[in-house]
């Protein structure tokens, strides 16, 4: 089923309540795909400089996109509609005074946040700390509730100060862009825009030209999704969470639009959604990118098509492919229990214990010098004229060389007849990772997952 959110001012007049569109408080995403069994997290979002005076209220409403497909003649067809009281309270109203406490039973662990008149027991479980309502009792106000279950989900991190933040988030923005394909956020909206014109000249489309549009607007769809998942990441310092969350809730919106598009396309009975609803304002996008330093940088340029010089282009893709597939490899052959292998032996020599021979410790270190060299010379196909800093890059591939001459060194070592292998073997030390990727514009590629 396909769902969207909506946020509604509540004012209440005569007795009478009132709801009224407002771009006060933000959803994301504003529309949203549910497959069965599937669950999805709407963040809600106060957007509005003005101050909270006294309370405000507003109304979230998920209702259900009707799937025309499914009508059936004759039959009743029911669409889900929930409704969600969001408050704000301003300065000097009483905060909520809650008292947390573990509370054991059986094989799971509850979390219990006391609040005055409400008890409301949250049930973690599992290494993601997986959170869910499972007993309310008595009355207040539910808002409070989803509060604490929203503590619940902030990420674990120090906080970092926003110049930290800034330089962090565009170096990331800039590698999404370097390693993005040609014009293909340009192609995805042009597709996006002859499906709304066809759509309202109720345009019949072949069969090849609903497949090419098809194609544009999911290549666009999922760039969008790459570069919402590598920038949710980021963990701003406190007073730029809300910034932080406009952005966020901004890619979301891309990723909403050129979704509803795609199920257009492929089931032309389905609701076409206005622009207008997914994501926030753009005034409200730029100035939260003022905030945080993104405008005229990297990140302010995410969402458009960036001409990057080819060589740089080029290398950034290239050295991202080849470490990818060094590690994807090595994951194959089990590299790292050929390191763990070889480390031990290297705790054995400086204890003075290695006693020869080991043929595991053979076995690891002729396949650890074969995958570094395999490495050094995968990596060595790649133009050094092309890196962005040539030092750098002829540095990395050197630490590559080095390792492989390690391991052969300490395969010498075992083969000789040394009275004491164990000091000839600690002898050998492994070089140091002085390199620092970000020269490289690799940071944020599996180029570091590599380990030295």
């Amino acid at each position: 089923m396909t769902v969207q959110a909506r946020s509604f001012r509540w004012t209440q007049q005569g007795g009478k309540g009132s709801l009224q569109r407002t771009g006060d408080v933000v959803v994301s995403p504003p529309a949203v795909r549910l497959p069965p069994g599937a669950t999805k997290i709407i963040r809600v979002v106060r957007t509005s400089k003005a101050p909270v005076r006294g309370e405000e209220a507003y109304r979230i409403i998920i209702n259900e996109v009707p799937d025309q497909a499914l009508r059936r003649g004759g039959a009743v067809n029911f669409a889900t509609e929930l409704r969600i009281p969001v408050f704000f309270s301003g300065r000097g109203t009483s905060n909520p005074a809650v008292a947390w406490s573990l509370r054991n039973a059986g094989n799971a662990t509850y979390l219990v946040a006391q609040n005055q008149r409400l008890v409301a027991t949250l049930e973690t479980s599992g290494k993601r700390g997986r959170t869910s309502i499972v007993k309310k009792s008595h009355y207040r106000p539910p808002w409070i509730t989803l509060a604490s279950v929203a503590l619940m989900h902030l990420p674990c991190s120090a906080s970092a100060d926003e110049a930290e933040f800034s330089e962090t988030a565009n170096r990331a923005c800039r590698q999404i862009i370097d390693t993005r394909p040609d014009q293909v956020i340009g192609k995805g909206r042009t597709a996006s825009a002859e499906v709304v014109a066809a759509s309202l000249k109720r345009t019949e489309l072949s069969d090849d030209v609903r497949r090419a549009l098809h194609d544009d607007i999911a290549a666009s769809r999922d760039e969008f999704s790459r570069s919402f998942r590598a920038l949710a990441k980021l963990v701003p310092p406190a007073e730029r969470q809300e910034d932080r969350d406009i952005f966020i809730a901004f890619l979301e919106g891309e990723v909403a639009l050129q979704t509803n598009r795609l199920q257009w396309l492929e089931n032309r009975t389905s609701t076409l959604i206005p622009a207008s609803e997914f994501g926030p304002a753009t005034e409200l996008v730029n100035e939260a990118m003022q905030r945080l330093d993104f405008a005229g940088r990297d990140c302010q340029l995410i969402a458009q098509d960036v001409d990057i010089p080819d060589d740089r282009r080029i290398f950034v893709r290239k050295a991202a492919a080849a470490c990818t597939e060094i590690v994807v490899r090595r994951s194959e052959q089990d590299h790292e229990g050929n390191r763990d292998i070889v480390l031990a032996g290297l705790v054995d020599a400086h204890r003075g214990a290695l006693e020869l021979p080991r043929p595991e410790l053979d076995a690891a270190l002729t396949a650890a010098e074969a995958e570094w060299q395999r490495s050094f010379q995968q990596l060595s196909d790649i133009p050094a004229q092309l890196a962005p800093d040539g030092e750098s890059w002829t540095r990395f591939l050197q630490l590559f060389r080095q390792m492989a001459e390690v391991q052969r060194s300490r395969l010498l070592v075992l083969h000789s007849a040394a009275e004491d292998p164990s000091a000839a073997y600690k002898a050998v030390r492994s070089p140091i990772m002085d390199v620092e990727l970000s020269a490289l514009d690799l940071e944020n590629t599996d180029c570091r997952s590599i380990h030295f």
